[in-house]
């Protein structure tokens, strides 16, 4: 059986003379839960009578386990009508969400939420009247909430070990130098994913270019540069890990990075539009192609992001305002922000959206005026 989930019942044989008991975990050897005693989660304050604050100690009560617990660091308060953090805030009071580090008396075992919802999720006990006081959905696996074992294609300045670093892993990262545009390497990309991990769940295609032109100025190697590796680059990445889902027989998801300029005429970045405008034709018909398959195919469409690229070559200090003035939240978007995005659209939680394109641009899209300037 590939798959399992309430109510159905399952009877598992295992080979070894082991014994198995109540909340004990069954997983494969390259996808176990973390085993911490710091736990960094997004937590909502539900008790009108008491606030959450740095110091205090509660009860974790996380599966089958209850634990006591400190809140060791209130990272932020989230205001959750305007997604603005408040870095600042002493405390969480009643219907409050807010990031917070607990440190726990025991290890617990542990999963991102969006990697599995039963290891990744847990709710507050007062210790004192056992009542229920908040809840919270664990992000404590590596910054870029991807799932346990990923790979990097990507040739840059940071060595293997630093990338390592970067990602809060210990190893679970697979990095491999190569062209996109190219059918061969990427077909050599899934290939290699497979004999480090068994297998591939999850595909984004996220590596692309842009050349920051008149319209008239672009030349045959300039189109072909930037469609080779935005364009191509996602149709063999699609194609290529498609053939390993079909083949695993589990089905998968393929996450393809678009952009806001897929339907927005700018003609400074005319190559780098056409591409994103092609990716997206490449999410709905791939998703048609492999429903069957139970493979979802989606993408997203960025709006600007406080990126090194986006910095260096799209924005100027002429071009910042313009573009700030046509975004109703008034500011660039994080990738970390993005980055939340994907890890939805990769989990169950986004299990019957499949073919859309889903665009994080601050409002951007859907404006058709200018925003007051508020300077």
């Amino acid at each position: 059986m590939a798959e399992a989930f309430p109510p159905m019942a399952v009877v598992i044989t295992l080979d070894d003379d082991i014994a198995v008991s109540r909340g004990d975990i069954l997983c494969r050897p390259n996808n176990r839960p973390t085993a911490s005693h710091d736990i960094e989660a997004t937590v909502c304050w539900m008790d009108d009578r008491s606030s959450l604050a740095e110091g205090r100690s509660y009860l974790l009560k996380h599966s089958t386990r209850t634990v006591r617990a400190t809140a060791q660091t209130l990272h932020y308060r989230l205001d959750i009508n305007g997604l603005h953090r408040d870095e600042t805030a002493p405390q969480l009071e009643l219907n409050e969400v807010g990031r917070l580090t607990f440190r726990c008396t025991e290890p617990l075992l542990v999963d991102d939420y969006t990697t599995n919802r039963s290891t990744g999720s847990f709710i507050i006990i007062d210790p004192t009247t056992n009542a229920t006081v908040g809840a919270g959905v664990i992000r404590v696996i590596a910054t870029t909430h991807a799932s346990p074992n990923v790979v990097r294609h990507e040739e840059g300045r940071l060595s293997r070990q630093d990338r390592f670093a970067a990602l809060g892993s210990s190893g679970a990262v697979l990095s491999v130098v190569m062209d996109v545009s190219k059918k061969d390497q990427v077909e050599a990309l899934i290939a290699a994913a497979v004999r480090e991990f068994g297998r591939v769940d999850i595909m984004v295609n996220n590596a692309g270019i842009a050349m920051i032109q008149d319209f008239l100025d672009v030349t045959k190697a300039d189109y072909d540069k930037v469609l080779g590796v935005n364009l191509e680059g996602a149709f063999w990445g699609t194609q290529a890990a498609a053939r390993q889902m079909i083949a695993q027989g589990e089905g998968g998801v393929i996450i393809n990075m678009s952009s806001i300029n897929s339907g927005l005429a700018n003609p400074r970045v005319a190559t780098y539009a056409i591409t994103k405008g092609g990716m997206n034709q490449i999410t709905g018909t791939a998703a048609v192609a492999f429903a069957r398959n139970g493979i979802r195919v989606v993408g997203v469409g960025p709006g600007t992001i406080d990126t090194e690229m986006v910095r260096g070559e799209f924005v100027s200090d002429a071009t910042e305002q313009a573009i700030l003035s046509r975004t109703p939240l008034g500011r660039y978007g994080t990738a970390a922000e993005i980055a939340a995005v994907v890890a939805f659209l990769a989990s169950d939680d986004a299990s019957y959206i499949t073919g859309e394109t889903i665009y994080p641009d601050g409002g951007r899209r859907v404006l058709n005026y200018a925003m007051p300037n508020k300077q």
